[in-house]
């Protein structure tokens, strides 16, 4: 079940999707959250109280549906083993979301020091110093003006300079000869 959102400031756009596969509704109106795990290795009652998804999994609920949650369950596919606990108590909660928050914001600053786990890599390996490299597309390099045959471009540089001059030289002695042509007269120009 996908739950759309956390807002965790009203004033701000920090915004947190999850995917939480079963969250049920007691008889007693609360809901009960419980997260799969496919781990090797089971987890312990310590691991299910230090659980973030599952906090954020509560926060997400509660704010989605108006109902209190009442249970979270952390269920151990390979050993077909659920281990339960209360759902978290606001102290806890008002933590996640300050952790959600300065997460946030640090990525906003593009301050977020990659750990490489066995997890690695996630679904953003493009993003992480470990993998990026991985992923980089080469930028083509710019196709160079050849030389003209035969000359270096110290020569090509004391050519162009040269013929320039020339060029202002000969625009300099340009003037302006009136010419004669029957009744009419009219102004050309007339080179040395």
């Amino acid at each position: 079940m996908d739950i759309t959102y956390i807002r965790i400031r009203p004033a701000t756009a920090h915004v947190a999707t999850f995917e939480c596969y079963t969250i049920d509704k007691l008889e007693s109106g609360g809901l009960s959250i419980v997260d799969y795990k496919t781990s090797k290795e089971l987890f312990t009652i310590d691991d299910l109280e230090e659980d973030l998804q599952l906090t954020l999994y509560q926060l997400a609920a509660e704010q989605t549906w108006q109902l209190p949650v009442e249970k979270l369950t952390l269920y151990h596919l390979r050993s077909n083993t659920a281990c339960s606990c209360p759902p978290r108590d606001e102290a806890r909660l008002e933590q996640a979301k300050q952790l959600v928050l300065e997460v946030a914001e640090s990525i906003a600053r593009q301050i977020f020091p990659a750990i490489e786990n066995q997890y690695c890599p996630c679904d953003f390996p493009e993003h992480c110093p470990y993998y990026r490299h991985q992923y980089m597309v080469a930028t083509p390099v710019p196709a160079r003006q050849e030389l003209l045959p035969g000359i270096a471009a110290v020569d090509a540089i004391e050519r162009y300079a040269s013929l320039h001059t020339e060029i202002k030289e000969w625009s300099s002695r340009r003037i302006m000869k009136p010419v004669k042509a029957g009744k009419k007269s009219f102004q050309t120009n007339v080179w040395d």
